[in-house]
C-alpha cells in the first residue's frame, strides 16, 4: 500500500509544480507583454520627437532625415488620397434629359417628349473618330453611324445623300 500513497504523492507534488509554473510563466509574460507595449510607446514618441525636430529643421543625421522624407512622402500620398475620397463624396449623379418645352423627364432616346409631344433635338455633330472610319457613313439629319452605301438611315430613316 505505501507504494501506492507514494506514487500518489509523487503525482500530486508534481501537479503542483506544473500548475505553479503555469502561473508563474503566465505571470512572467504578461510582464513582458506590458514592457513590449511600453518600449513601443516609447519608440511612438521618440519618433514623434524626431518628427517635430525635423519640421523644425533640427534634424541632421542622414538615416533620420531619410526616414523622415519618407514619412512626409506617404503624408502627401494620404493627403491626396483623402482629398480624391472628399471629391467622390461630393459627386452627384447625373441630371436626366428633361423636354426643353416642358420640362418633364425623358428617356435619353426620346425623339419626341412623351408629355407634349415636341420634338427634341438630338445632338448631330458625330464623333470625329466616326467620320474617318472606313465602310462607314454619317448620317446628316440625325448623326448616326450608317453603313457606307446605305440607301437610308437605319435610325431615322432619312435617305442618305449620294457624295
Amino acid at each position: 500500500m505505501s507504494g501506492i500513497m507514494r506514487k500518489l504523492r509523487d503525482e500530486t507534488e508534481r501537479a503542483k509544480f506544473e500548475a505553479a509554473r503555469a502561473l508563474r510563466t503566465q505571470r512572467e509574460q504578461s510582464k513582458l507583454s506590458q514592457l513590449q507595449t511600453q518600449k513601443r510607446d516609447q519608440l511612438q514618441a521618440l519618433g514623434e520627437v524626431v518628427w517635430e525636430m525635423f519640421e523644425t529643421g533640427q534634424v541632421t543625421d542622414s538615416r533620420l532625415l531619410t526616414v523622415c522624407h519618407q514619412v512626409q512622402g506617404v503624408n502627401q500620398l494620404i493627403t491626396d488620397q483623402e482629398q480624391l475620397l472628399e471629391k467622390i463624396k461630393q459627386e452627384q449623379p447625373p441630371e436626366p434629359p428633361k423636354c426643353p418645352q416642358c420640362g418633364r423627364e425623358i428617356n435619353a432616346n426620346d425623339a419626341f417628349c412623351p408629355s407634349c409631344g415636341a420634338t427634341i433635338a438630338k445632338a448631330t455633330t458625330p464623333p470625329p473618330s466616326l467620320s474617318a472610319v472606313p465602310g462607314v457613313a454619317i448620317c446628316p439629319k440625325c448623326g448616326k453611324s450608317v453603313r457606307a452605301g446605305a440607301p437610308f438611315c437605319g435610325s431615322c430613316g432619312s435617305r442618305m445623300t449620294v457624295s
